[in-house]
């Protein structure tokens, strides 16, 4: 049991080592695009993204731990293969690629693969990754992941 929580705290924390790093790239340009109008851009919401994760066979669970953010926060319910998932869903496709271009240099540093789509950015971590703070072989993005995203609707 012990062994278990200590997973799921390995993976909560690195989550919120991931979110750390996205919000303080984006935030300050998720909260300025928030108030200038996108209506006209199309967007994933939280409700077709979960539905796209959960037809892969990959439960997502809100991460944000109900604090109001720029950015939706979701992490995979189990280990897949091998790895994990976290989801950012950003309010406008611009913040999310002005927070994937500051943090997939990193991420890649470290091991660890994400993908951009629209305002969606996925980060891809290997079990055996608990920090973003050594450099390790790259990791190579999960077909399940990137047939996940196709499902999204266009």
């Amino acid at each position: 049991m012990t062994f278990v929580r200590s997973r799921t705290s390995l993976r909560r924390t690195l989550v919120a080592v991931l979110a750390t790093t996205m919000l303080s790239t984006g935030c300050a340009t998720a909260q300025a695009s928030a108030q200038s109008s996108h209506a006209s851009v199309t967007k994933y919401g939280e409700a077709a993204v979960t539905r796209a994760f959960r037809a892969s066979g990959i439960g997502l669970y809100d991460e944000g731990f109900g604090a109001v953010q720029p950015v939706i926060v979701l992490g995979s319910t189990k280990v897949h293969q091998g790895w994990n998932v976290a989801v950012y869903i950003y309010l406008t496709p611009a913040d999310a690629a002005e927070s994937y271009k500051g943090s997939i240099k990193v991420w890649h540093g470290a091991g660890m693969a994400g993908a951009l789509k629209k305002n969606v950015v996925v980060a891809v971590v290997p079990t055996n990754r608990v920090t973003i703070a050594k450099s390790a072989t790259p990791f190579a993005m999960p077909e399940l992941i990137t047939e996940t995203l196709a499902r999204l609707p266009k």
